[in-house]
């Protein structure tokens, strides 16, 4: 963990009472991790907020998507989401300046990602871009930007799909399988 920083892992432990060098992972408290993920997109968003992501914008631009992640319904019963199938939704609100999540919640397959909207913060001056049940709706309330930009905006949601393709591709679900049952 030589790039990470270190002193503030430890902290995420301390503040839960755990001892990182001596208790094992599948003991510890979930919010070390959720606190920990916290401090390194606040560094990352840091290390990007200068980055060209291809527009020239000063307000920071969010692109808001979800993904459904296949589950075995006969090891995670509780993820019903088809008859014969199991799934689990994250839901990601994407900084498209490094593209570094800025929110990211996991629910049943079945939410739609216009249920997670209150629980965004909105930004002040921020630009979302949300794509509704895969039809090419572009509204805006950026009367100052042209209509290139708006679309170029909408472009810019690409790198929300590729996060996801990344995700999927880096996902050990036999990890999950594994860990189930204490192997």
């Amino acid at each position: 963990m030589g790039f990470l920083p270190i002193k503030k892992f430890r902290r995420c432990f301390d503040r839960y009472n755990g001892n990182y060098r001596v208790r094992s992972f599948e003991n510890r408290d979930w919010r070390i991790y959720c606190d920990f993920a916290q401090i390194l997109i606040h560094e990352a968003r840091q290390l990007y907020s200068n980055d060209d992501f291809g527009l020239q914008l000063q307000e920071t631009v969010y692109a808001l998507d979800a993904s459904i992640i296949d589950l075995c319904l006969s090891i995670f019963p509780w993820a019903r989401f088809r008859k014969t199938k199991g799934g689990i939704k994250l839901h990601t609100l994407l900084d498209l300046r490094g593209s570094i999540p800025s929110f990211v919640t996991i629910t049943t397959a079945g939410v739609h990602e216009v249920n997670t909207l209150d629980d965004l913060i909105p930004g002040p001056g921020a630009i979302y871009s949300i794509e509704k049940d895969q039809r090419l709706n572009l509204l805006t309330n950026q009367m100052t930007l042209p209509a290139i930009t708006i679309a170029d905006l909408y472009r810019c949601r690409w790198q929300v799909e590729l996060f996801f393709k990344w995700i999927k591709q880096h996902l050990r679900s036999r990890a999950f399988y594994l860990n189930l049952f204490g192997s």
